[in-house]
């Protein structure tokens, strides 16, 4: 197996930071793991943003440098991804003509594609933004027929739609400056839920239409897929450790750092979302091991599934609102807060569609099986959203460079779009 360009893909979560070494199998086409770490987040708010850049630079470089002992590389590249909370979203159009040939429709080439791109990356967006990431959502010929890959096809209209998302500028800085602190370069920014669904959303939901909730310890985001593309992204400031905070208030114990590891250690033992035994005492003990209060089982779940069902709703909601769910076929979760046993029967009753839970799918050893888990995703994707990039956009993957998409050409038409 001959991996090529190994990377270090990094999430940073506001519970974990969690880091994979990876690279790239050209026999099997497929992203590799060879080595990962995890370690405690505290540098990150509840809306993904970082706080304090020394400190998590700290973190940040033990985390990495550990899975790189692992993995037995030394890797300096990294790619991190940003979370949706502050970004922007344009759906622009970019229309060309396709000559003819002695009254024969002429046939769409790479250079066409290039041009209808450069017409539809004529928007304006805030002047403290930068372009981070552009998705094909479809090309469309002669003004009828939608296509996934128009290269080599007769045509004498060409257009293209794309879903263009921007960043503070602010934001990407303190990211790679964060990086840069630990020791490493910063090879590459993405969205987060771009790259996760790279892996957890398969071809046939994004043609048939689909959510993707992943749901983190403080921020949960969502991606609407549509035609076998994105065309809508957002976020609810709410996860996991929203669940813990409800358990110590209905538990009426003040909050501190060891109560709420407490709440945390009953919540994944206790984590099934139905009511066995109701009235079951599950107790929330001190750090010594002394009793502190108690809740029967029937209010433990209660309390899990009234604010896991709100985390649910808001999400409903946002789409709704965008008169995006009737096109919906199902829901795919991911994410450390989806692991709730019976979460996929608490989402199918908010959105009445079919629900599963994604894992990254690693083919491997024990080690693979350990992060064959849905908190790992976002780190898988964001590696493999590297090296394999956007299906829409594969017309323009270059191998030396590592990714599928537009990124290398797209850098020469943004004049604010940067690397390294």
């Amino acid at each position: 197996m001959a991996d090529r360009n190994t990377i270090v893909a990094v999430d940073l979560g506001s519970s974990e930071i969690k880091a994979l070494v990876c690279g790239f199998d050209e026999d099997t086409g497929k992203t590799t793991v060879r080595g990962y770490h995890k370690g405690e987040s505290l540098y990150i708010d509840r809306n993904g943003r970082i706080t304090d850049v020394n400190s998590l630079a700290l973190s940040l470089s033990t985390v990495i440098q550990e899975a790189c002992n692992i993995a037995g590389v030394s890797s300096s590249c990294v790619v991190c991804g940003l979370p949706v909370t502050d970004i922007n979203q344009y759906h622009s159009t970019g229309p060309i003509s396709i000559p003819h040939e002695r009254g024969v429709s002429g046939q769409v080439t790479r250079e066409h594609i290039h041009q209808a791109i450069e017409t539809a990356q004529n928007i304006r967006y805030p002047g403290d933004h930068e372009i981070i990431d552009i998705l094909v959502e479809d090309y469309i010929i002669d003004n009828a027929k939608r296509v996934q890959n128009p290269l080599d096809m007769p045509a004498s209209r060409l257009d293209v739609n794309l879903l263009i998302c921007s960043a503070p500028s602010s934001s990407i800085m303190v990211a790679r400056k964060c990086i840069e602190k630990a020791g490493f370069f910063c090879e590459e920014i993405f969205l987060n839920p771009i790259a996760a669904g790279s892996v957890s959303v398969s071809r046939y939901a994004r043609e048939k239409g689909c959510v993707h909730i992943d749901m983190g310890a403080s921020l949960t985001t969502f991606s609407v897929y549509q035609n076998g593309s994105i065309i809508y992204m957002g976020s609810v400031p709410a996860g996991g450790k929203l669940v813990s905070s409800d358990l110590l208030v209905a538990y009426m114990v003040p909050s501190s750092y060891n109560t709420l590891n407490a709440v945390d250690m009953l919540k994944k033992r206790y984590n099934k979302l139905k009511i066995d035994r109701a009235d079951e005492e599950i107790v929330l003990q001190s750090a010594s091991g002394r009793a502190e209060a108690a809740l029967t089982r029937e209010q433990f779940v209660t309390v899990m599934v009234d604010r896991l069902y709100e985390i649910f709703d808001e999400v409903a909601l946002d789409i709704e609102k965008n008169a995006l769910l009737d096109e919906v076929d199902e829901v795919i979760l991911s994410g450390g807060t989806a692991r709730f046993a019976g979460i996929t029967e608490l989402c199918r009753k908010r959105f009445g569609k079919p629900v599963s839970v994604a894992t990254p799918w690693i083919t491997g050893d024990d080690m693979m099986a350990e992060i064959n888990v849905p908190e790992f995703v976002t780190a898988y994707g964001l590696a493999n959203y590297y090296y394999l990039g956007d299906e829409r956009s594969k017309v323009f993957r270059s191998y030396e460079n590592g990714g599928g998409m537009i990124r290398g050409m797209i850098r020469g038409i943004f004049g604010k779009f940067k690397r390294g």
